[in-house]
Parts: structure tokens; sequence; C-alpha cells
């Protein structure tokens, strides 16, 4: 039940960088209201989490606690794809029947619900406990929760389970929050609203873990009716991504979304979008082009695994590296028979050819080649070298010793 929040999500969960998908924000808009008004109509306009009476934010002095709260989420958020995406790999490890695994997490998942069972399930009930205040439960409680759901929810999902990240990261800032605010009660500070805490908490740590903070602000505020919590929560959100973003910004997995991209000129369905840019302004000559800068994207392009396109989309433009050892040296390239693919150049030092027939290869050679993917790859098997064991060496890769 966030109609707002949801339009919002749709647009940024595809980058993990402050970009937004904009041109279909009218679309998401129309969609999620509409989708909005059918739930309402058979399941009413109550929010999905209940808040007591009087949550507000009214202690500009307090917005303090609120920054320190996102500075732990921003740091558990850093934690949570790390442990969610090694479990994931650890199960892909195993050499098992990929439908055993999820029996395996289920299994250790049940083992630990036998001890502690408010771990098991998506955590609605006990997300809504830490939203009216968490009364009863200790500091030390609420927080091994939070870090328990992590293991939890990474059992459930990452060994190929049915499930979502999305509640079991509601559940983790929440009790977060909740046992931030138990530790300022028993240092004394008590001006603070523990259920203020619980909702910036559930903000904080899905904004930096998912890397959505606009979304994810507008979705917790949205889904509690915590609409007086608005300015807290943005300041939590911002800093909770900041936080987790500088601290994964080496890592291996440094969101809960692998797919994501950093922004909208490296997302694949976008760059035939600007390419078509980029190509207009050339022909109208509207922009003076930096020749070295080119060449270097060029030279990255041709190198790179995918190449350039050509015309149409089928046929690419790569660069392959004649390595020491590879069977075609000394022979002319007549010799090759090579009749899906075009040897465009070559460069030989600091030499430009264009190959004849007659050409003679020789190690070191820079072949600049077009055709399609699989008669490049065909190419590369001619031309790759062989170790002793017979196994094929990517010609554009370097040797190992």
């Amino acid at each position: 039940k966030s109609p707002l929040g949801t339009a919002f999500f749709a647009v940024e969960i595809l980058y993990s960088g402050m970009a937004f998908e904009g041109e279909a924000l009218i679309f998401t808009l129309v969609a999620s209201a509409v989708a909005y008004g059918l739930t309402g109509l058979f399941d009413g306009w109550t929010p999905l989490f209940i808040l007591p009476q009087g949550v507000t934010f009214g202690q500009p002095l307090d917005i303090g606690w609120f920054i320190v709260l996102a500075v732990v989420a921003g740091v558990l958020a850093a934690i949570l794809p790390t442990v969610f995406y090694s479990i994931r790999d650890a199960f892909h490890q195993l050499r098992i029947p990929n439908q055993v695994k999820p029996a395996i997490g289920g299994l250790v998942l049940g083992l630990i619900g036998i001890f502690v069972p408010q771990l098991l399930s998506g955590g609605y009930g006990y997300i809504q406990f830490a939203l009216q205040g968490s009364a009863g439960l200790g500091l030390w409680l609420l927080f091994f929760l939070s870090i328990g759901k992590v293991l939890a929810l990474s059992l459930t999902v990452s060994s190929g389970g049915s499930g979502g990240v999305f509640a079991p990261s509601l559940f983790v800032g929440a009790l977060l929050g909740a046992a931030f605010a138990s530790l300022l009660h028993t240092a004394g500070i008590t001006g603070v609203n523990a259920s203020a805490l619980a909702v910036v908490g559930m903000a904080s740590l899905f904004a930096g873990a998912a890397r959505v903070p606009i979304a994810s602000m507008l979705m917790v505020v949205e889904m509690t009716g915590g609409y007086d919590l608005i300015m807290p929560a943005m300041l939590a959100v911002t800093v909770s991504y900041l936080v987790q973003s500088f601290l994964t910004r080496n890592a291996r997995y440094p969101t809960l979304y692998e797919a994501q991209v950093r922004g909208r000129v490296d997302s694949p369905a976008n760059l035939e979008t600007y390419r078509r840019i980029v190509t207009d302004f050339l022909k109208e000559h509207r922009v003076k082009v930096d020749i070295d800068l080119l060449d270097k994207h060029l030279d990255d392009a041709l190198v790179g695994g995918k190449g350039i396109p050509l015309l149409g989309g089928r046929e690419h433009l790569v660069s392959l590296s004649l390595r020491a050892g590879t069977p075609v040296a000394g022979q002319e390239v007549r010799a090759l028979g090579c009749r899906d693919v075009l040897i465009a150049g070559l460069l030989r030092g600091e030499r430009h050819l264009v190959p004849t027939g007659d050409t003679r290869l020789q190690v070191g050679d820079q072949l600049l080649i077009a055709g399609t993917r699989e008669a490049i790859t065909k190419f590369r098997e001619q031309i790759a070298v062989k170790d002793e064991d017979d196994a094929i060496i990517e010609a554009d890769e370097t040797s190992k010793e």
C-alpha cells in the first residue's frame, strides 16, 4: 500500500547510483495509482502498518540520534549484500543436485527457528511489534533478531528457495531501530520516540542495501502513515545511502540487487539510444570530437569482448592479437580460408596495414576483424594458442606461464 513509493521504486531500482529511468515514471505512476485504487476497493485504505497515536518529530535537536541510527543502518546495509551473495556462492559450489540445495537451506533455517522462531516467515508481525515500541523485549534480543534475520534471509533465498528480500530487509531495519531506541532509553535518553526510530530504521536500512533512498523513504512513510516523520526519514536515507556506498565502493557485491548497473550510461537498454544520439550529433556537426579521447574509447571497445556493433547490429568489429604459439603465424591471409569474417586491418608495431591475400601474419600482429559473433568465435578458435594439454587459450587473452 505505497502507490507513490512503488512508482519511484520501479524507476530507481534499476541503478545503483543516483539515476532514474525518468521516461518511465509517468507510466509507473499511472499503473501504481490504478493498482492501489483497485486494491483499496477490496481491502480498504488503512496503511499496512499502524503507528501509535502521537508519533511525530517535534524536537529538532533529536535529529542527531536519527543520523547516528542512519550510520549504523548504512554499515549493516553494507554487510547484508556480502552475506547474502557469499552464501549464494557457497551453495553454487556444492556438487549436489540443485533441488537439494533449498532443502539444506531450509533444514539449517528450521534448526535455527527451533531456538529463535522470530526469525521465521516474513516477519510483518514483529515489524508491527517494533513499530508499537517493542515493549518487553530487551536491547540485545532486538539487536540479535536484526542481525539474525540477515542470516535467515540468506539461507532461504541464497540456497535457491522461494522468497523475496524486501520484507526481511524491513524487518532488519525495524528491529535495528527498536534496538537503538532501547539503547538510548537504557542510557537515560527518553525523549526520542521508539516507534519513530523503528520507522526511520526501516527506511534507512533498505535505502542503503538496495540503493533506493527516494523510493525507500516514500514506501516506508506510506506503509506506516508516518508522514510526520518525513524530515528525519529524508536525512536518514541519505546518510545511510552515502555510508553504504562508501563502504562497498570496492566490494564484489555492493548492493542487494546484483543486476543493478551504476547509471543510465551503463545500461544496455540505453546504449543504442546514446549511440544514435551521438551519431546524429556528429553527422550534423553539432559537436567537435576530441580525437585522442575517441581513439581511447574505440580501443577499449575493440579489445573488449563485445566489440563495436556495425550497421544493423548483427555484425561486430573486434581486435584480436596473435600471441606467441598461434598456429597461423607465418601463414598468408589467403591460407586461413576465413570466408565468414573480414580482416579489415592489421597493426604491426607502429605500422597500419590493409592486408591482402599474400600478407603473411606474424606474432604480435593486431587484427581488426569484422563478422557475426558466431564467425568471430570460430576465428578466435582458429588463431588460438594451444597449451601442452591441448586446451585452447583465447587469442586475445594473456598467455598463462
